[in-house]
């Protein structure tokens, strides 16, 4: 090869590699979109007048979910934007209220829990109705199971309860196939799956700690986790996977949200400040104030906290697709969060009153840094282009 041919070679790799910089990345366009149009404005979709607990969206975003104190999960077709109730039912074997719900991953099914030996599941569509106790066989006279989930291959459920342990129940057989002792010091708020293949586990308590479990190599009289994540100051209230196996966020009560990654975990060290830190917490979701927040992962910063409620919100879903946040609160509503368009001159810095009955949200000024400046630009400048490879409509 000739030098010639050497200087035409590497200018077009550099042609390449120009054109491939310039070429918008549809994740990064959509994740711009959605951190330009986040939801401001707040419409009450639903009155139960009795505290509301779950809420959540199904993996198709057609259909939602809502459990309240008075016993009944209703289901909502949201497959047009509007919820519309299109079956209720009364749950059976409840203390208090239900606390946990989830779907089963081929949306035809739900599980729900509460202060109860058995989980329950419920079909979704036809005629028919199946409602079906799942025993768990805890051994405990007041046992609650706080949080559980499907796993993806839609054969096992997850569950955490107040013994500090994780269980796990398997659809074929119909059986408890694992109660894992002393999973945590303290209750079991919440479990998930790592990825597909169901063999690793997280747990998070309220002993503030998120603990990662092979069941490959668990011996069940006598757990031990394969890492621990340490760094709340308080009780773990829920865990979100990616399902990569690798990260996983964290909500806690010291109103916190934490990105974890799994090739590394904490120290002796920082599992005992963490339980120390625990020990000390004094704040109860319960009487104080909290609103609901939504922060941008690339800077960890708060860009909006949305105001509305007038008791504590207890579950938020975000639409699997769609710019949409559903919230269910104690004060007995569903709320809707969507985007409406503002006044430009206004939309950088806009808020509200105080006032919770204000249904508009406080947008947190912010200062972005020259690195994401320079990123919004090229997004602007791409945003003819990806319409015109038919990435938009």
């Amino acid at each position: 090869m000739n030098a010639s041919s050497d200087v035409r070679e590497s200018s077009s790799s550099r042609e390449r590699t120009s054109s491939d910089s310039e070429t918008p990345d549809l994740q990064a366009v959509l994740a711009y979109l959605i951190r330009r149009y986040l939801p401001n404005h707040k419409t009450t979709v639903a009155n139960i007048r009795h505290k509301v607990f779950c809420g959540t969206y199904s993996k198709s975003g057609d259909v939602f979910l809502s459990a309240s104190q008075d016993q009944f999960l209703r289901i909502y077709d949201t497959s047009y934007g509007q919820f519309k109730e299109f079956k209720a039912i009364r749950a059976r074997d409840v203390g208090w209220s239900v606390l946990d719900t989830a779907f089963s991953p081929d949306g035809n099914y739900i599980i729900y829990s509460s202060w109860s030996d058995c989980i329950h599941l419920c079909n979704i569509y036809g005629d028919y109705e199946k409602h079906d106790a799942l025993p768990l066989n805890p051994g405990d006279r007041s046992f609650a199971i706080f949080s559980l989930t499907f796993s993806s291959d839609n054969k096992e459920i997850l569950g955490g309860a107040n013994d500090g342990c994780l269980y796990v129940y398997d659809r074929e057989s119909n059986n408890r196939i694992l109660r894992q002792i002393d999973s945590h010091d303290d209750d079991v708020n919440a479990v998930a799956f790592a990825d597909d293949s169901s063999h690793i586990l997280f747990s998070g308590g309220d002993d503030g700690l998120v603990r990662v479990w092979d069941r490959r190599t668990l011996r069940e009289d006598d757990p031990e986790p394969c890492g621990v994540m340490a760094g709340h100051t308080d009780g773990i209230t829920y865990i979100d996977s990616k399902g990569d196996a690798r990260y996983l966020i964290t909500n806690s009560k010291d109103q916190t949200m934490k990105l974890w990654d799994m090739r590394k975990f904490s120290s002796s060290d920082a599992i005992e400040a963490t339980k120390k830190a625990v020990s000390r917490q004094r704040w109860d979701y319960r009487w104080q104030s909290v609103p609901k927040s939504v922060y941008d992962i690339l800077t960890g910063k708060m860009v909006s906290k949305l105001t509305g409620h007038k008791s504590c919100t207890r579950d938020v879903s975000w639409h699997p697709y769609q710019n949409t946040i559903v919230c269910t609160s104690w004060d007995g509503t569903i709320s809707k969060w969507d985007y409406v368009h503002e006044d430009p001159e206004e939309s950088d810095e806009s808020s509200s009153s105080d006032d919770e009955d204000d249904s508009e949200d406080y947008m947190v000024a912010r200062r972005r840094s020259k690195r994401l400046a320079r990123q919004e630009k090229i997004f602007k400048r791409n945003m003819v282009t990806s319409n015109a490879h038919g990435l938009f409509e």
